[in-house]
């Protein structure tokens, strides 16, 4: 079930333990006991350390994306009028977006931890 609560934990549950721990299977009684406890277990502790290192994007990355997005060109969301395309528009914005999300929230609960507002320990 420690797997199961893992994957949840970091997908769906979106850093919910109580979730996760439903999510794993766990009975919705002890759903939250189970899930404070297995965040103080030190091997998922661990291994979500270790996935957060692999999701996570530098401040100074997101940054560097967001200026060139600031500073990109336009042509791929314009006609050749000059007339902006909603459709590709919506399309560029709404990948743009989802590929910070999950990034953004990494960042957010890693500065969290560190400034010890949340303490994965």
């Amino acid at each position: 079930m420690k797997r199961l609560f893992l994957e949840a934990y970091l997908g769906e549950a979106n850093f919910n333990a109580t979730e996760a721990a439903r999510m794993a299977g766990y009975s919705e009684k002890s759903a939250s006991s189970i899930g404070w406890e297995n965040l103080r277990k030190p091997e998922i502790a661990a291994h979500i350390e270790r996935r957060l290192a692999e999701l996570t994007m530098p401040a100074s990355e997101v940054l560097k994306r967001l200026t060139e997005h600031a500073r990109g060109s336009l042509l791929g969301v314009v006609d050749e009028s000059g007339r902006l395309e909603m459709r590709r528009a919506k399309f560029e914005i709404k990948s743009f977006f989802k590929s910070l999300t999950s990034p953004l929230q990494h960042i957010a609960i890693t500065c969290c931890a560190l400034i010890g507002a949340r303490k994965i320990k």
